[in-house]
């Protein structure tokens, strides 16, 4: 405040110079966030004072008004007879696709607006003001961020003067569609170092009980693979509640006499809190304890059952830049003695897989923009143990997540680094299809609109097409093996991100090998998939 003041002091004051000292003072509010915060000049005698004196009038909240939109309501077969005749009356290609996924939309529309709780709990639950509150832009976008972190809502706020002086209300509405969402789709997801080809198919349901609960459920399921995940999250205020719970089951050949079968069931439950946000920057802080049990088979054979119960706690940062962002999150994860976890033995040595385990995590990764040419995104991620680890706490080198290239040829490592590199590059689609717009001819009646060639739909989907280059490095420590490996690939790849249709498909070359580690292959290099389709 004195930095703003300090210019106007020791002076003459005209009402001009007065002005601007009040100017300067609800400008400093505002860029503080207190936007509807003013200050203003009580009757005073300046000649008699020689004190020129403001006074503030913090803005409050008056009342908190909160409702949603949604689409008009039809019953499932006059909405679906109406929107069949809307696609068989399509006159292009682009018109068809459109009016078709208005129809696979419409299909799940009862589905959508079933919830138990009124709008009012929603808002209870997330709200990071109250009313008679001093009135700050960030809090108040901390309740927008907690709504619109369900999937189907699109909340905005505006201010309305208040009934009371100095004071405003604020009318928050929050836009909601596509509430349920299933999807189907394949890929190549790493399953113990070994990429398999996995059908999936995956339902999300937001708002089921009405408290911005978001469900998910997932099915995977491939020749020697199944997994089935669940999860619910649910926003309150600046945290955000998670439950997770899934099992799975897979088979891998050791040999070509024998294979190791492998059940593993794992539950969680945790918590991401918003220490700081604001329109520049972000501090969360997130924990988490799970419990997780496997079970292993050697030609049906029993080995010793894994019991894990590790508690995780980490703190991320978040810079915001105009072109750029930066972030890096720190962690660690203790192994502990509850959920019948199975104990370590006293004598257990450092080379022997521990239950009651102490690691670090680190990663630091950032990302620029050229616009409409190109992105460039790194990323550093680490983990530190003392002592052996079971293979689902350790750093795999060597799949999809981490070195591209290597699935088939990967290793466990309970030291390690992972650094990740990537180009990706817009398409030219001005020059492949030429301008956009539209233009005007005249006829005997006037000028006609002619719509733009080629379609927008052609374009739209041009434009969601990145073609990218990228470079992957690895390297980890087993400790329980005494084995010390790495790993470097390079390729490209092809993603589009589509609303109904996304993919990821590229190629991946082998550039550089340890020869020491295990479950190296010969292969020069890989192709890797994945694929989303949004049925509904």
């Amino acid at each position: 405040m004195e930095k703003a003041t300090r210019p106007f002091a020791l002076s003459c004051q005209s009402n001009e110079s007065v002005g601007g000292l009040l100017k300067a003072v609800n400008g400093l509010f505002a860029e503080r966030g207190f936007a509807t915060t003013q200050a203003w000049l009580p009757e005073q005698d300046i000649a008699a004072s020689k004190t020129l004196v403001i006074r503030v009038v913090p803005g409050r909240i008056n009342t908190i008004v909160y409702k949603e939109e949604r689409q008009p309501h039809k019953g499932f077969f006059p909405r679906m007879r109406e929107l069949s005749g809307n696609v068989a009356k399509s006159t292009s290609l682009s018109e068809f696709v459109q009016r078709a996924d208005a129809w696979l939309e419409g299909i799940d529309d009862d589905l959508e607006r079933l919830t138990l709780l009124p709008p009012s709990a929603r808002i209870a639950l997330t709200s990071t003001i109250a009313k008679n509150d001093v009135l700050h832009v960030d809090r108040l976008q901390d309740t927008l961020d907690s709504l619109n972190r369900v999937p189907s809502n699109k909340a905005k706020a505006e201010l309305m003067p208040g009934q009371r002086p100095a004071t405003s209300d604020v009318q928050i509405t929050n836009r909601v569609d596509d509430a349920f969402r299933l999807y189907g789709g394949y890929d190549t997801e790493s399953i113990e170092g070994v990429d398999k080809l996995r059908f999936g198919i995956t339902a999300e349901k937001d708002n089921l009980i009405g408290i911005n609960d978001m469900w998910g459920l997932t099915l995977k399921s491939g020749i020697e693979t199944n997994e089935l995940s669940g999860n619910i999250a649910v926003p309150v205020g600046r945290a955000t509640m998670r439950l997770k719970g899934d099992w799975s089951e897979n088979m891998i050949d050791l040999g070509p006499l024998s294979e190791l079968f492998m059940t593993t069931w794992n539950v969680s439950a945790g918590a991401d809190w918003i220490v700081h946000s604001s329109r520049t920057e972000r501090l969360v802080a997130d924990f988490s304890v799970a419990h997780r049990e496997q079970n292993r088979y050697i030609n049906g054979v029993g080995l010793m059952d894994q019991r894990v119960s590790p508690l995780q706690a980490g703190l991320t940062y978040s810079r915001f830049f105009e072109r750029a962002s930066l972030s890096a999150r720190i962690g660690a994860s203790q192994g502990l003695s509850i959920f019948n976890a199975r104990d370590d033995a006293d004598d257990i040595d450092a080379s022997t897989p521990h239950s009651q385990f102490t690691k670090l995590d680190a990663s630091l990764s950032g990302s620029y923009v050229f616009p409409g040419h190109a992105s460039v995104t790194s990323s550093l991620s680490t983990q530190w143990a003392a002592t052996a680890l079971y293979s689902d706490e350790q750093m795999t080198i060597g799949s999809r997540s981490s070195v591209r290239g290597y699935s088939n040829g990967s290793f466990k490592a309970d030291q390690g680094a992972v650094w990740r590199n990537e180009v990706a590059f817009a398409m030219p689609v001005d020059w492949l299809l030429g301008k956009s717009g539209s233009s005007t001819q005249s006829d005997s009646q006037g000028p006609v609109q002619v719509s733009a060639s080629p379609s927008e739909w052609a374009r739209s989907s041009l434009s969601r097409l990145n073609p990218y280059l990228f470079l992957d490095a690895g390297l980890g420590r087993d400790i329980a093996n005494e084995v010390t490996g790495y790993r470097v690939g390079s390729g490209v790849g092809l993603r589009y991100g589509g609303p109904r249709l996304s993919f990821d498909l590229g190629y991946a070359f082998r550039i550089a090998e340890d020869h020491r580690s295990q479950r190296v292959s010969e292969e020069k290099g890989e192709l890797f998939m994945s694929m989303r389709l949004k049925v509904f």
